[in-house]
């Protein structure tokens, strides 16, 4: 059916095809055809012209845009230095209209969100937009700025540097303390530390500093020099600048303020000082001076050691009574008593004495007592009495005194008078000399012109070396002091033959003993005489044998010459009954040794010690 109907209309549409009859999109129509002008003019007439589909183009599109979207909003967002918008960011946004937009801002370090400009406004560094038209906003930043506060705690200055009262974040600041005088910096507090001087800020907030200084502590330190005492007021282990300390001292007795020294000066026991810096004083203090006078009553003379014009309390001075011929010293009288002749006297305050002097009694037969004594050790000095001093006037006495009136030529009659004792005292200068610690026989002789065996005789020493202080010895005299002589050994050798003798004294010790020379070429070789004079040479050598070499005064019938000698027995002798088993040796200036003809230093400085010394006549 379909292919009839089909080949029916191809057939009619063939049969007619130049008939009245034809089909056009199976619509049948009637006539001739005109196949061009029909057509087209039914084509026009159902369409629109053209340039109105140019026109409905955009339109349609514009209604299709608008059917299909919402409408929209532009957003413009800016932000100023300082700061960045978090969201939605800085740049231009389309945004639905009516709806609700959120912008928010983020300062940078040191700055700070201050507000909005434009179509927002306020504060908040979020920000809620209804977005009912174009907008535009912008965020203003600006810079944080912080406030710093400086104090000082005690006396100094804080300098800031630069001077503002406000600082941006990270500006750096300069500080700087300066302590007044008598005050030191100990440190900062608050937000710095430390004790630096100069310090540097950053400002990175508000800041507040505190520079504190203190009083600087100082010492003092008193001394007294002498006997007194130092009060300080007040009494503290350290004390601040500016503080008075009150300064007073108080002698003690005999003695005187004299002065400040150190820090203080001034005589004024009582003085102010103002603390400044450590303190040193010294007060000195000094004896008082006084004066002491000595008289006589009497017959006599004074003296007194040491002699000086004036003297410190709590020196010890001795004086003495000096005898004339025919009195005898009895007491003191004044500012000190007593009978001791010479006394030993404290000075603590001005001194006037008188010493007393007695005329010396007649003595005679049958009287005792210290007269009688002092009366035997003047003839014992003079030879004429040859017992020990006992103070009894006897027999021996006085026939003593017979013969020491016979020798002055004076009338006999064994009765002690005036004249007698003149005599008696004034032949030799004898005086009572009182030991001192350190003496010997030997210096007393030297320094009183006399010898060892007249001291030892008039005093009837039994043990010469045993001296107590305290003791008095009856010192005689013995005329003028001789010179030692410094002679050549070839010279020596002519005053010595063999078999000459001589008298040796040791310079040290005063011990003196009896040689007689052996031989020797280049020096003498001697030997003791006795064995008395054997032990006194073991007795300068400290009772054993040796070779040191000593100082020694050789006298030659009435010349003193200066030697020395060695104190060992060896070689060759002559004398066999004197306990000595050899001979030593006698160096004078010049001498050698027998070994090799050469000098020995040792014995030429020893003979150069001894040329320096003194003897006394009559020896």
């Amino acid at each position: 059916m379909s292919e009839n109907h089909n080949s029916s209309r191809k057939g009619s549409y063939g049969k007619n095809r130049g008939g009245s009859r034809y089909f056009v999109n199976n619509r049948l129509y009637d006539g001739p055809r005109r196949r061009t002008s029909n057509f087209k003019k039914k084509k026009s007439d159902n369409k629109p012209p053209f340039f109105v589909i140019l026109i409905l183009i955009p339109v349609l599109l514009l209604l299709g845009i608008f059917i299909l979207h919402t409408p929209q909003a532009t957003l413009v967002i800016e932000a100023s230095d300082g700061g960045t918008v978090l969201q939605p960011g800085v740049g231009n946004f389309s945004v639905d209209r009516g709806e609700m937009t959120t912008v928010s801002v983020q300062p940078e370090e040191g700055w700070q969100f201050k507000g909005w400009e434009g179509d927002a406004a306020g504060p908040d560094d979020t920000l809620l937009l209804e977005m009912n038209g174009d907008k535009e906003v912008r965020a203003v930043f600006e810079p944080i700025e912080y406030s710093f506060r400086g104090e000082v705690e005690g006396r100094g200055e804080l300098q800031v540097s630069p001077q503002k009262e406000t600082y941006l974040h990270g500006e750096r600041l300069v500080l700087e303390v300066k302590a007044k005088e008598g005050w030191e910096f100990k440190g900062w507090e608050g937000d710095a530390a430390g004790v630096a001087n100069t310090l540097e800020l950053e400002m990175k907030d508000d800041k507040g500093v505190r520079a504190v200084f203190e009083p600087i502590e100082y010492s003092f330190r008193g001394e007294v020099e002498g006997q007194g005492e130092l009060g300080v007021s007040p009494q503290k282990d350290t004390y601040r600048h500016g503080e008075s300390l009150v300064l007073e001292v108080k002698a003690k007795e005999g003695w005187q303020f004299t002065g400040w020294k150190g820090d203080a000066s001034g005589e004024e026991p009582k003085t102010t000082l103002e603390v400044d810096r450590d303190l040193e004083v010294l007060a000195v203090f000094s004896p008082r001076e006084y004066t002491v006078s000595l008289n006589v009553e009497g017959e006599g003379g004074t003296e007194i050691s040491p002699e000086r014009d004036s003297y410190s309390h709590g020196d010890t001075i001795k004086i003495r009574a000096l005898e004339k011929p025919g009195f005898r010293f009895s007491h003191w009288r004044g500012d000190f008593s007593g009978g001791e002749n010479p006394a030993e006297v404290l000075v603590d305050r001005n001194i006037q004495a008188s010493a007393v002097f007695e005329r010396l009694p007649s003595l005679s037969e049958g009287d005792t007592g210290d007269k009688v004594l002092y009366l035997q050790k003047q003839l014992a000095v003079l030879g004429f009495y040859p017992d020990s001093p006992d103070g009894s006037f006897g027999l021996q006495t006085r026939l003593a005194v017979k013969k020491a009136q016979i020798f002055f030529g004076l009338s006999v009659d064994g009765v002690v008078g005036s004249e007698t004792w003149s005599a008696l005292e004034s032949e030799r200068g004898t005086f009572l000399y009182t030991v001192r610690r350190g003496d010997t026989l030997w210096a007393l002789a030297q320094r009183w012109n006399t010898t060892v065996s007249h001291i030892r005789d008039s005093n009837n020493l039994s043990n010469p070396d045993l001296l107590v202080p305290g003791d008095e010895l009856l010192i005689p005299g013995v005329g003028e002091v001789l010179p030692v002589k410094d002679l050549h050994w070839q010279e020596v050798r002519g005053l010595l033959p063999r078999e000459g003798q001589a008298i040796i004294t040791d310079v040290e010790t005063g011990l003196s003993f009896r040689v007689r020379r052996y031989g020797g070429t280049y020096h003498a070789d001697v030997e003791p005489l006795t064995a008395q004079d054997t032990g006194v040479l073991r007795r300068i050598y400290g009772g054993a044998w040796g070779w040191e070499r000593r100082a020694v005064i050789v006298a030659i019938g009435s010349e003193l010459i200066a030697g020395s000698i060695n104190g060992y027995p060896h070689g060759g002798q002559s004398i066999t009954h004197n306990n000595f088993p050899g001979h030593i040796c006698l160096h004078f200036r010049g001498s050698s040794l027998h070994l090799n003809n050469s000098s020995d230093p040792q014995h030429q400085a020893e003979i150069e010690k001894a040329a320096e010394s003194t003897w006394p006549a009559g020896y």
